[in-house]
């Protein structure tokens, strides 16, 4: 069974830094090996972009809870 979680941009189960890398990755146009743009959208403005990297961030130092 797979286990979705908002913010968990690159799909492994966790969401953590490399998450909001991935975010900012997708963000400049580069590449990524795997991206779950539903998932990355953590603010639920239908885009991805620079702010969900940033509550991903911020979610990881306790300031933030995504839910």
């Amino acid at each position: 069974m797979t286990r979705f979680i908002k913010g968990d941009a690159d799909g492994d189960g966790d969401v953590n830094i490399i998450d909001a890398t991935c975010v900012q990755r997708h963000e400049a146009g580069i590449a990524t090996t795997s991206f779950f743009q539903p998932l990355a959208d953590v603010d639920g403005d239908s885009e991805v972009n620079v702010i969900d990297a940033t509550l991903i961030q911020r979610s990881k130092v306790g300031l933030y809870t995504i839910e």
